[in-house]
């Protein structure tokens, strides 16, 4: 791997973090907290007899660690030590915290909460500087500038989202994820290596079965190119050993009859579209565990004798009579679009599922020769799939049901007028994500070349890379009116596009000035406009450092004080 340059970033990268952590250490202590609730947590010995347990050694690492356990670092913290006890803490992924907890077996000479919470925090220290690299590396392949990928590391240490790189969250580990993936797919054409990375991301957050979009774009373009070798579009070619002899059979197909040929394009998209379910599988862990632990564990059978209802016996399995994971998604497909009630009428039930012992208006089901029926009850609103008579839809899926009931996420949920500051908070981050997609739209208009290098009117490369900007746009459409709007500025953060477009501001301000010293050699008479447009790329610069900057700031303060912020 070629990494020009990326030890010196990476050591100013590691001294901007520390700077961060004592103006967050010093916010913390001088300026005292909102909320006592982590002091309470740390010290207060929730675990049993985990204060009397507590070493000097303890005390003095959760002091120090204190500025960065706020907020949802609570919740982390409570599933690494106990698992899923609510259903509320089903808002947060399972991968982040499983991994904390086999870290902290290694400091097993400190307190259980005190060994998960350094190990937390290692976790995402780490995670965070090698996200960093794994950034450095995609954009220098891609754009082939070693400047512009200095700058851009330098804009991701200082990203207005840097407080919860910096904290105990999970945006460090999934934009390594992320990052590390569009490295191996995008430069080096490693399918598999890509799919493992993009499936441990969706195990840490759920919106990384987005990523699912970007093997599905490689694997159609590869495809394609069985027939059209001469496809625009270029793919990578593979540079790791294991993939050598399928690219190089890849592109000795055209001397193949066309029956072959159909044959390698089927097997190309059937594999890709397993690669895509597979980056799904996390999500799809996460409803199922949640439906057995506190739907079916929970549920009561009741069998129907002599016209009442009476509680079933042990002996009785509710797994007899609840349908197939496959079923129940169909289920919630149909639901979700109100066509449920029309579909159960005219697909066979060894498709759709036998709902009779689940649905309210349906208590009937042959259970034995006897001839009793049963229904299963289910104590809470999640568990199946159903149209209320408000008719509301319900998918029966233990993840949108909480972030709509505890957090209030939900279609222009948030748009209300005393949210009107948090969008005051967003505008820029926004305003700054539709500007470097502007900017992309504007340099394909322009037809930008392939191998082009970032300047001022063509700073995009036209390759594959050219989904991530795609992709970028998708997910602000689909996040815009759902996702509370301050959490924008964070959400963004696994996405190198923004700091692509920050790179892109600074290095042609540079290069501007560089050129216009060069004219001014040959040329005494300066343009008018060519000032005006000097000084106006100069403002846009400062304001954009001082957005970083402020944002990076105010953002470790706000958070050690637990503060909102973003």
């Amino acid at each position: 791997m070629k990494t020009e340059g990326l030890k010196r970033e990476i050591l100013l990268l590691l001294g901007i973090k520390f700077v961060l952590y004592i103006i967050s250490l010093l916010s913390e202590n001088f300026l005292g907290t909102w909320d006592d609730s982590t002091d309470a947590y740390l010290f207060g010995g929730a675990l049993e007899d985990d204060a009397v347990k507590q070493t000097k050694l303890d005390k003095l690492i959760r002091k120090l660690v204190s500025p960065k356990i706020k907020w949802d670092a609570l919740y982390f913290v409570h599933i690494a030590e106990k698992g899923y006890t609510h259903e509320k803490i089903r808002a947060f992924f399972p991968l982040f915290p499983l991994l904390m907890r086999v870290i902290s077996k290694g400091f097993f000479f400190l307190t259980k909460r005190t060994a998960i919470v350094l190990s937390g925090l290692l976790l995402s220290d780490t995670c965070n500087i090698m996200a960093a690299a794994f950034l450095y590396l995609l954009t220098l392949g891609l754009f082939k500038n070693k400047l512009f990928a200095q700058i851009t590391l330098f804009f991701y240490g200082i990203a207005p989202a840097s407080v919860f790189t910096s904290a105990l969250y999970t945006e460090p580990l999934f934009a390594l994820f992320t990052f590390s993936g569009l490295y191996f797919l995008f430069i080096h054409g490693a399918t598999l290596i890509a799919t493992i990375l993009f499936i441990a991301s969706s195990g840490v957050r759920s919106n990384g079965v987005i990523n699912a979009m970007f093997v599905f774009f490689y694997t159609v373009t590869k495809a394609f190119k069985v027939f059209w070798p001469q496809l625009k579009i270029p793919i990578p070619t593979p540079s790791f050993r294991l993939f050598k002899n399928e690219h190089n059979n890849h592109h000795n197909l055209r001397n193949k009859n066309i029956y072959y040929q159909i044959l390698i394009f089927f097997s190309i998209l059937i594999l890709g579209a397993l690669e895509c379910v597979s980056i799904c599988i996390p999500s799809i862990w996460q409803e199922e565990n949640a439906f057995h632990q506190m739907c079916l564990s929970e549920a009561k059978v009741t069998i129907k004798q002599d016209g009442q209802f009476i509680e079933a016996e042990d002996s009785i399995s509710k797994y007899d009579y609840i349908p197939s994971i496959l079923q129940r998604y169909i289920r919630r497909f149909f639901m979700t679009f109100k066509i449920w009630p029309i579909v159960k009428k005219f697909i066979p039930k060894t498709i759709i599922g036998d709902w009779s012992a689940i649905e309210i208006d349906q208590n009937s089901m042959d259970i034995n020769q006897i001839g009793n029926q049963v229904h299963l009850n289910f104590s809470r609103d999640w568990c199946i799939p159903n149209i209320g008579s408000d008719g509301k839809v319900n998918n029966g899926m233990i993840y949108p049901y909480v972030q709509s009931k505890y957090w209030n996420v939900g279609l222009f949920k948030y748009y209300q007028m005393k949210q009107l500051p948090n969008f005051l908070l967003a505008a820029p981050i926004i305003f700054l994500s539709c500007s470097a997609i502007y900017s992309f739209i504007k340099a394909q208009i322009r037809k930008t070349g392939a191998n082009d290098v970032p300047k001022e009117k063509n700073h995009f490369p036209f390759n594959s890379i050219s989904i991530i900007f795609v992709l970028q746009l998708f997910i602000m459409l689909m996040t815009f009116p759902i996702l509370h709007i301050q959490v924008m500025t964070r959400f963004l953060n696994s996405c190198p596009v923004l700091f692509w477009h920050f790179a892109h501001i600074l290095q042609s301000t540079i290069i501007q000035r560089n050129e216009r010293k060069i004219d001014n050699k040959s040329k005494k008479a300066n343009d008018d406009e060519e000032k005006k447009k000097i000084r106006t790329r100069k403002i846009r610069l400062g304001l954009l450092l001082f957005y970083c900057i402020g944002y990076c700031i105010i953002g470790h303060i706000m958070f050690a004080m637990f503060q909102p912020w973003t």
